[in-house]
Protein backbone atom coordinates (compact mmCIF):
# COMPACT_ATOMS: atom_id res chain seq x y z
CA UNK A 1 0.00 0.00 0.00
CA UNK A 2 1.29 3.81 -0.85
CA UNK A 3 0.19 7.25 -1.58
CA UNK A 4 -1.75 7.43 -4.50
CA UNK A 5 1.42 8.82 -6.66
CA UNK A 6 0.49 7.41 -10.32
CA UNK A 7 -3.01 9.01 -10.29
CA UNK A 8 -2.70 12.22 -12.78
CA UNK A 9 -3.52 15.66 -11.01
CA UNK A 10 -3.92 14.27 -7.40
CA UNK A 11 -1.93 16.74 -5.78
CA UNK A 12 0.16 15.54 -3.16
CA UNK A 13 2.82 17.80 -1.67
CA UNK A 14 5.87 15.99 -0.75
CA UNK A 15 4.12 12.77 -1.67
CA UNK A 16 1.55 13.28 0.84
CA UNK A 17 -1.98 14.52 1.17
CA UNK A 18 -2.59 18.39 1.51
CA UNK A 19 -5.68 20.49 2.82
CA UNK A 20 -7.13 23.10 0.84
CA UNK A 21 -6.09 26.66 1.24
CA UNK A 22 -8.49 29.28 0.30
CA UNK A 23 -6.00 31.91 1.86
CA UNK A 24 -3.48 31.29 -0.71
CA UNK A 25 -6.31 29.47 -3.39
CA UNK A 26 -4.38 26.58 -3.68
CA UNK A 27 -6.62 22.83 -3.86
CA UNK A 28 -6.31 20.79 -1.51
CA UNK A 29 -5.10 16.89 -2.86
CA UNK A 30 -7.83 14.67 -4.37
CA UNK A 31 -8.53 11.19 -2.64
CA UNK A 32 -9.38 8.71 -5.43
CA UNK A 33 -11.80 6.78 -4.92
CA UNK A 34 -9.27 3.39 -6.01
CA UNK A 35 -6.70 4.61 -3.23
CA UNK A 36 -9.65 4.65 -0.63
CA UNK A 37 -11.41 1.45 -1.55
CA UNK A 38 -7.60 -0.10 -1.41
CA UNK A 39 -7.13 1.21 2.25
CA UNK A 40 -10.20 0.16 3.17
CA UNK A 41 -9.75 -3.46 1.71
CA UNK A 42 -6.32 -4.05 3.10
CA UNK A 43 -7.75 -3.37 6.72
CA UNK A 44 -10.58 -5.82 6.23
CA UNK A 45 -7.70 -8.43 5.30
CA UNK A 46 -6.67 -7.74 8.81
CA UNK A 47 -9.31 -7.92 10.65
CA UNK A 48 -11.03 -11.03 8.50
CA UNK A 49 -7.70 -12.90 8.46
CA UNK A 50 -7.78 -12.06 12.55
CA UNK A 51 -10.91 -14.08 12.81
CA UNK A 52 -13.35 -11.28 13.58
CA UNK A 53 -16.63 -9.58 11.53
CA UNK A 54 -16.07 -6.22 10.28
CA UNK A 55 -18.01 -3.58 11.61
CA UNK A 56 -18.85 -0.24 10.95
CA UNK A 57 -19.19 1.42 14.28
CA UNK A 58 -16.48 -0.72 16.33
CA UNK A 59 -13.21 1.66 15.70
CA UNK A 60 -11.16 -1.08 17.71
CA UNK A 61 -11.08 -3.41 15.55
CA UNK A 62 -7.45 -3.22 13.50
CA UNK A 63 -5.89 -2.83 16.91
CA UNK A 64 -7.50 -6.26 18.04
CA UNK A 65 -6.86 -7.64 14.79
CA UNK A 66 -3.31 -6.88 15.06
CA UNK A 67 -2.61 -8.03 18.59
CA UNK A 68 -4.55 -11.52 17.68
CA UNK A 69 -2.65 -12.27 14.68
CA UNK A 70 0.50 -11.81 17.38
CA UNK A 71 -0.47 -13.96 20.02
CA UNK A 72 -1.36 -16.79 16.89
CA UNK A 73 1.89 -16.63 15.97
CA UNK A 74 0.84 -17.61 12.74
CA UNK A 75 3.31 -16.05 10.35
CA UNK A 76 6.58 -17.16 12.25
CA UNK A 77 5.36 -21.01 12.87
CA UNK A 78 5.75 -23.67 9.70
CA UNK A 79 6.25 -27.38 9.60
CA UNK A 80 9.86 -28.65 8.80
CA UNK A 81 9.92 -30.62 5.82
CA UNK A 82 13.63 -31.58 6.00
CA UNK A 83 15.54 -34.59 6.76
CA UNK A 84 17.32 -35.68 10.27
CA UNK A 85 19.94 -32.89 11.39
CA UNK A 86 18.45 -30.89 7.87
CA UNK A 87 15.77 -29.14 9.23
CA UNK A 88 13.88 -26.70 5.85
CA UNK A 89 11.09 -24.35 6.74
CA UNK A 90 8.53 -22.59 4.46
CA UNK A 91 6.89 -19.77 6.24
CA UNK A 92 4.22 -17.67 5.04
CA UNK A 93 4.66 -14.45 4.23
CA UNK A 94 8.06 -15.66 3.19
CA UNK A 95 11.72 -14.90 5.19
CA UNK A 96 13.12 -12.24 2.60
CA UNK A 97 16.57 -12.88 4.57
CA UNK A 98 18.27 -12.82 7.82
CA UNK A 99 18.58 -10.11 10.77
CA UNK A 100 20.11 -10.34 13.53
CA UNK A 101 17.59 -11.68 16.48
CA UNK A 102 15.00 -12.64 13.95
CA UNK A 103 12.78 -15.10 16.17
CA UNK A 104 10.41 -18.06 14.31
CA UNK A 105 9.45 -21.55 15.51
CA UNK A 106 8.90 -25.02 13.61
CA UNK A 107 7.50 -28.27 14.49
CA UNK A 108 10.32 -30.89 13.72
CA UNK A 109 9.89 -33.45 11.44
CA UNK A 110 12.54 -35.88 12.69
CA UNK A 111 15.73 -36.06 15.71
CA UNK A 112 18.39 -34.74 15.65
CA UNK A 113 21.08 -37.05 16.04
CA UNK A 114 24.38 -34.77 15.52
CA UNK A 115 25.48 -31.20 14.73
CA UNK A 116 22.33 -29.82 12.37
CA UNK A 117 21.52 -26.66 10.08
CA UNK A 118 18.02 -24.91 9.35
CA UNK A 119 16.71 -23.34 6.58
CA UNK A 120 13.78 -20.87 6.50
CA UNK A 121 12.31 -20.17 2.45
CA UNK A 122 15.49 -21.56 0.56
CA UNK A 123 17.83 -19.19 2.39
CA UNK A 124 21.30 -20.46 3.01
CA UNK A 125 21.13 -22.88 5.67
CA UNK A 126 23.23 -21.80 9.11
CA UNK A 127 24.45 -24.04 11.63
CA UNK A 128 22.00 -24.88 14.44
CA UNK A 129 23.59 -24.20 18.10
CA UNK A 130 22.30 -24.75 21.62
CA UNK A 131 22.16 -21.73 24.35
CA UNK A 132 25.06 -22.97 25.43
CA UNK A 133 26.60 -21.68 22.26
CA UNK A 134 28.13 -25.59 21.48
CA UNK A 135 27.18 -27.49 18.23
CA UNK A 136 23.98 -29.94 18.87
CA UNK A 137 24.94 -33.41 20.30
CA UNK A 138 21.69 -35.45 19.25
CA UNK A 139 18.69 -35.99 21.44
CA UNK A 140 18.05 -31.83 21.24
CA UNK A 141 15.65 -31.68 19.46
CA UNK A 142 12.62 -34.82 18.64
CA UNK A 143 10.50 -36.29 16.24
CA UNK A 144 7.10 -33.89 16.27
CA UNK A 145 8.96 -31.90 19.25
CA UNK A 146 8.20 -27.42 18.45
CA UNK A 147 11.27 -25.58 18.05
CA UNK A 148 12.31 -21.87 18.57
CA UNK A 149 15.45 -20.94 16.87
CA UNK A 150 16.43 -17.07 16.95
CA UNK A 151 19.28 -16.20 14.23
CA UNK A 152 22.43 -13.91 15.34
CA UNK A 153 24.17 -12.28 13.16
CA UNK A 154 26.96 -12.38 15.50
CA UNK A 155 27.68 -15.83 15.25
CA UNK A 156 26.11 -15.67 11.85
CA UNK A 157 24.01 -18.69 13.49
CA UNK A 158 20.51 -20.29 14.76
CA UNK A 159 20.53 -20.89 18.35
CA UNK A 160 18.35 -23.49 19.62
CA UNK A 161 15.95 -21.46 22.42
CA UNK A 162 13.95 -24.59 22.94
CA UNK A 163 12.81 -27.97 21.72
CA UNK A 164 9.63 -29.74 23.94
CA UNK A 165 10.52 -32.94 24.52
CA UNK A 166 14.26 -32.46 23.69
CA UNK A 167 17.55 -32.20 25.85
CA UNK A 168 18.59 -28.81 26.79
CA UNK A 169 22.29 -27.29 25.96
CA UNK A 170 23.93 -25.14 28.92
CA UNK A 171 26.13 -22.83 28.77
CA UNK A 172 29.08 -24.25 31.81
CA UNK A 173 27.92 -23.58 35.15
CA UNK A 174 29.85 -20.80 37.16
CA UNK A 175 27.51 -20.02 39.82
CA UNK A 176 25.95 -21.68 42.91
CA UNK A 177 22.54 -21.67 41.12
CA UNK A 178 23.70 -22.15 37.70
CA UNK A 179 22.35 -25.31 35.80
CA UNK A 180 25.26 -27.69 35.11
CA UNK A 181 26.28 -29.52 32.18
CA UNK A 182 26.40 -33.42 32.73
CA UNK A 183 30.49 -33.39 32.25
CA UNK A 184 30.24 -30.87 35.68
CA UNK A 185 28.24 -33.32 37.70
CA UNK A 186 31.42 -35.58 39.18
CA UNK A 187 30.75 -37.59 41.95
CA UNK A 188 27.90 -38.47 40.31
CA UNK A 189 26.80 -42.69 40.65
CA UNK A 190 26.57 -43.95 37.10
CA UNK A 191 26.18 -47.42 37.49
CA UNK A 192 25.98 -50.50 40.23
CA UNK A 193 26.82 -53.86 39.80
CA UNK A 194 26.30 -56.70 42.14
CA UNK A 195 28.14 -60.29 41.48
CA UNK A 196 27.17 -63.76 42.86
CA UNK A 197 28.39 -67.50 42.48
CA UNK A 198 24.85 -69.15 40.94
CA UNK A 199 25.53 -73.12 41.72
CA UNK A 200 29.24 -71.73 40.25
CA UNK A 201 28.17 -69.93 37.29
CA UNK A 202 29.19 -66.07 37.57
CA UNK A 203 26.26 -63.78 37.47
CA UNK A 204 25.32 -59.86 37.59
CA UNK A 205 22.56 -57.91 38.44
CA UNK A 206 23.19 -54.05 36.64
CA UNK A 207 21.27 -51.31 38.88
CA UNK A 208 18.93 -53.64 40.24
CA UNK A 209 17.88 -55.57 37.41
CA UNK A 210 17.75 -59.23 37.08
CA UNK A 211 21.13 -61.57 37.81
CA UNK A 212 22.31 -62.84 34.41
CA UNK A 213 25.62 -64.79 33.43
CA UNK A 214 27.89 -61.98 33.37
CA UNK A 215 31.72 -62.06 32.29
CA UNK A 216 34.71 -62.29 35.17
CA UNK A 217 36.72 -59.80 33.14
CA UNK A 218 35.33 -55.94 34.37
CA UNK A 219 35.15 -53.56 32.03
CA UNK A 220 34.34 -49.97 33.27
CA UNK A 221 31.88 -47.74 32.56
CA UNK A 222 32.78 -45.34 29.88
CA UNK A 223 32.39 -42.11 32.07
CA UNK A 224 33.66 -43.30 35.28
CA UNK A 225 36.43 -42.05 37.04
CA UNK A 226 36.47 -43.48 40.16
CA UNK A 227 34.87 -46.60 41.48
CA UNK A 228 33.91 -47.97 45.25
CA UNK A 229 33.90 -51.98 45.33
CA UNK A 230 33.47 -54.29 48.00
CA UNK A 231 33.79 -58.16 48.22
CA UNK A 232 32.72 -60.55 50.70
CA UNK A 233 34.17 -63.97 50.68
CA UNK A 234 31.78 -67.35 51.12
CA UNK A 235 30.77 -68.50 54.46
CA UNK A 236 32.21 -71.87 55.39
CA UNK A 237 29.72 -75.16 56.17
CA UNK A 238 28.74 -76.12 59.81
CA UNK A 239 30.42 -79.26 61.08
CA UNK A 240 28.29 -82.86 60.82
CA UNK A 241 27.32 -84.62 63.66
CA UNK A 242 28.10 -88.01 63.92
CA UNK A 243 26.19 -91.46 64.29
CA UNK A 244 26.02 -91.67 68.19
CA UNK A 245 24.95 -94.99 70.30
CA UNK A 246 22.93 -95.43 73.51
CA UNK A 247 23.10 -92.52 75.80
CA UNK A 248 26.00 -90.62 73.79
CA UNK A 249 25.31 -87.39 71.53
CA UNK A 250 27.30 -85.55 68.94
CA UNK A 251 26.88 -81.61 67.30
CA UNK A 252 29.00 -80.00 65.26
CA UNK A 253 30.57 -76.42 65.54
CA UNK A 254 29.13 -73.42 63.56
CA UNK A 255 30.90 -72.50 60.06
CA UNK A 256 33.06 -69.08 60.03
CA UNK A 257 31.44 -66.25 57.78
CA UNK A 258 33.92 -65.25 54.87
CA UNK A 259 35.93 -61.99 55.67
CA UNK A 260 34.88 -58.37 54.01
CA UNK A 261 36.91 -55.96 52.16
CA UNK A 262 36.22 -52.14 50.73
CA UNK A 263 38.39 -49.88 48.83
CA UNK A 264 37.54 -46.40 47.11
CA UNK A 265 39.68 -46.30 44.19
CA UNK A 266 40.37 -44.80 40.49
CA UNK A 267 38.80 -46.65 37.49
CA UNK A 268 41.89 -47.34 36.43
CA UNK A 269 42.38 -49.91 39.53
CA UNK A 270 39.50 -52.13 38.71
CA UNK A 271 39.03 -51.99 34.67
CA UNK A 272 40.37 -55.08 32.87
CA UNK A 273 40.67 -56.86 36.58
CA UNK A 274 39.01 -60.45 36.61
CA UNK A 275 36.09 -60.52 39.03
CA UNK A 276 35.47 -63.65 41.66
CA UNK A 277 33.21 -64.68 43.80
CA UNK A 278 33.41 -67.02 46.36
CA UNK A 279 31.06 -69.92 46.97
CA UNK A 280 29.58 -71.42 50.86
CA UNK A 281 30.93 -74.61 51.44
CA UNK A 282 28.16 -77.47 50.81
CA UNK A 283 26.41 -78.50 53.60
CA UNK A 284 27.71 -81.97 54.65
CA UNK A 285 31.13 -81.27 52.91
CA UNK A 286 32.72 -79.38 56.21
CA UNK A 287 33.84 -77.18 53.40
CA UNK A 288 35.40 -73.78 53.54
CA UNK A 289 33.69 -71.31 51.58
CA UNK A 290 35.50 -69.41 48.50
CA UNK A 291 37.57 -66.38 48.25
CA UNK A 292 35.78 -63.53 46.41
CA UNK A 293 37.88 -61.02 45.16
CA UNK A 294 38.57 -58.38 42.26
CA UNK A 295 41.86 -58.96 40.69
CA UNK A 296 45.14 -58.25 42.68
CA UNK A 297 43.08 -55.19 44.45
CA UNK A 298 41.28 -56.49 47.08
CA UNK A 299 40.46 -60.17 48.40
CA UNK A 300 37.81 -61.58 50.82
CA UNK A 301 39.16 -64.86 51.88
CA UNK A 302 36.21 -67.80 52.54
CA UNK A 303 35.20 -69.00 56.08
CA UNK A 304 36.46 -71.81 57.88
CA UNK A 305 34.17 -74.36 58.32
CA UNK A 306 32.86 -75.98 61.62
CA UNK A 307 34.32 -78.84 63.36
CA UNK A 308 32.36 -82.02 63.02
CA UNK A 309 31.34 -83.67 66.28
CA UNK A 310 32.58 -87.07 67.51
CA UNK A 311 30.38 -89.63 69.12
CA UNK A 312 30.76 -88.82 73.17
CA UNK A 313 29.36 -88.43 76.53
CA UNK A 314 26.76 -85.13 77.51
CA UNK A 315 30.04 -83.88 79.29
CA UNK A 316 28.12 -80.23 78.85
CA UNK A 317 31.74 -79.39 77.90
CA UNK A 318 32.11 -76.86 75.11
CA UNK A 319 33.48 -78.30 71.46
CA UNK A 320 34.61 -76.15 68.48
CA UNK A 321 35.20 -72.30 67.80
CA UNK A 322 36.20 -71.50 64.33
CA UNK A 323 37.68 -67.55 63.94
CA UNK A 324 35.99 -65.82 60.88
CA UNK A 325 38.62 -64.50 58.19
CA UNK A 326 40.17 -61.08 57.84
CA UNK A 327 39.86 -59.06 54.67
CA UNK A 328 42.85 -57.90 52.91
CA UNK A 329 43.83 -54.90 50.32
CA UNK A 330 41.06 -52.68 50.73
CA UNK A 331 40.85 -49.37 52.74
CA UNK A 332 38.94 -51.34 55.16
CA UNK A 333 39.28 -54.96 56.07
CA UNK A 334 37.06 -56.37 57.86
CA UNK A 335 36.86 -60.30 59.37
CA UNK A 336 34.19 -62.58 59.36
CA UNK A 337 32.10 -63.59 62.54
CA UNK A 338 33.86 -66.86 64.18
CA UNK A 339 31.21 -69.96 63.92
CA UNK A 340 30.23 -70.78 67.70
CA UNK A 341 30.68 -73.61 69.82
CA UNK A 342 28.75 -76.54 69.71
CA UNK A 343 27.32 -78.11 73.70
CA UNK A 344 27.72 -81.96 74.24
CA UNK A 345 24.61 -81.28 76.90
CA UNK A 346 22.01 -84.36 77.23
CA UNK A 347 19.92 -82.62 74.26
CA UNK A 348 23.04 -81.72 71.85
CA UNK A 349 23.18 -78.24 70.93
CA UNK A 350 25.58 -77.31 67.26
CA UNK A 351 26.76 -74.31 67.10
CA UNK A 352 25.59 -71.48 65.17
CA UNK A 353 26.89 -70.46 62.30
CA UNK A 354 28.95 -66.85 61.96
CA UNK A 355 28.01 -63.72 61.03
CA UNK A 356 28.98 -61.31 58.20
CA UNK A 357 28.55 -57.58 57.51
CA UNK A 358 25.27 -59.08 55.28
CA UNK A 359 23.87 -60.89 58.13
CA UNK A 360 23.57 -63.69 60.15
CA UNK A 361 24.67 -66.91 59.72
CA UNK A 362 22.67 -70.35 60.43
CA UNK A 363 20.61 -70.89 63.57
CA UNK A 364 21.77 -73.50 66.03
CA UNK A 365 19.88 -76.43 66.23
CA UNK A 366 19.30 -79.11 68.96
CA UNK A 367 19.61 -82.57 68.55
CA UNK A 368 16.95 -85.24 68.71
CA UNK A 369 17.46 -88.86 69.58
CA UNK A 370 17.12 -91.25 66.82
CA UNK A 371 17.14 -89.26 64.02
CA UNK A 372 19.39 -85.54 64.80
CA UNK A 373 18.77 -82.38 63.04
CA UNK A 374 20.50 -81.15 60.25
CA UNK A 375 22.66 -77.69 60.39
CA UNK A 376 20.68 -74.43 58.97
CA UNK A 377 22.17 -72.67 55.70
CA UNK A 378 23.07 -69.52 55.88
CA UNK A 379 20.93 -66.64 54.18
CA UNK A 380 23.10 -63.69 54.23
CA UNK A 381 25.82 -63.27 51.96
CA UNK A 382 29.06 -64.62 53.11
CA UNK A 383 27.35 -66.49 56.54
CA UNK A 384 28.32 -69.43 57.75
CA UNK A 385 26.15 -72.57 58.00
CA UNK A 386 25.27 -73.55 61.74
CA UNK A 387 26.36 -77.58 62.48
CA UNK A 388 24.42 -80.88 63.02
CA UNK A 389 23.49 -81.77 66.13
CA UNK A 390 22.45 -85.65 67.05
CA UNK A 391 20.89 -86.92 70.39
CA UNK A 392 21.36 -90.71 71.03
CA UNK A 393 20.81 -93.56 69.09
CA UNK A 394 21.02 -91.41 65.55
CA UNK A 395 22.58 -94.60 62.99
CA UNK A 396 24.41 -91.99 60.96
CA UNK A 397 25.92 -89.13 60.07
CA UNK A 398 23.77 -86.13 60.19
CA UNK A 399 25.20 -83.11 57.67
CA UNK A 400 25.59 -79.45 59.25
CA UNK A 401 24.52 -76.07 57.19
CA UNK A 402 25.78 -74.68 53.97
CA UNK A 403 27.45 -71.40 54.20
CA UNK A 404 26.20 -68.69 51.71
CA UNK A 405 28.18 -67.72 48.96
CA UNK A 406 29.91 -64.15 49.18
CA UNK A 407 28.88 -61.31 46.65
CA UNK A 408 31.09 -58.60 44.87
CA UNK A 409 29.97 -54.79 44.53
CA UNK A 410 31.13 -52.51 42.42
CA UNK A 411 30.04 -48.70 42.62
CA UNK A 412 31.15 -46.63 39.47
CA UNK A 413 31.18 -42.75 39.62
CA UNK A 414 31.99 -39.76 37.71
Amino acid sequence: MDFPKSVPSVGLVDGKFVDENPVLGTPGSLIPSAWGNSVTIEVLNVIEAAGLDPSEVDLTQLLQSVRLIAQGGSGNFGTDTGAANVYTVAYAPAIPSLVNGLLVRFKAKTANTAGSTFSPNGLVAKALVGVGLGALQGGEIVANGICTVVYSVTLDKWVLLESTGGAMQVAPATKSQHAMQLGQASGRLLRTTIYINNAGTLQASVDGGAFTNASSTFTKHPDAVFAEAEVQGGGGSGGNAASTGAGNVSAGSGGAAGGWSFKRAPIASFHGATISVGAGGAAGAVAAGGTSAIGGVISAPGGQPGATGANGAATNIPFGITPGSLGTGGDINARGGMGFFALYSTTALSGKGGASKFGEGGAATSGAPTTGNSGISADSYGGGGSGAANGASVPGTTNGGAGKGGVTILKEYA
